[in-house]
């Protein structure tokens, strides 16, 4: 599996997955200042329709484990975020 980002602007990244048994999948992400000091993280995954939909769900999967477990938020929520998992 290889990978490949490019970021689009302040906010926006796109990321290109290959692998040689399911293909391509481009993961977008994007982040979206809501009010001071919180932002909202967006992704999207865009896969080809002959994939299978695993692939894709995995992928998410694994983005929101590594968004709430490797970087806790701020002001001590970080044991009401763990609780809700």
């Amino acid at each position: 599996m290889s990978g490949r980002v490019k970021q689009v602007g302040p906010g926006i990244s796109v990321m290109t997955l290959t692998s040689r048994v399911f293909g391509r999948a481009k993961l977008v992400s994007c982040v979206v200042p809501v009010e001071p000091l919180i932002q909202r993280l967006v992704h999207h995954v865009y896969s080809p329709p002959w994939q299978p939909t695993f692939v894709a769900k995995f992928i998410l999967y694994s983005l929101a484990i590594e968004v709430l477990l490797a970087q806790p938020p701020v002001m001590g929520l970080y044991k009401s975020v763990r609780e809700s998992l």
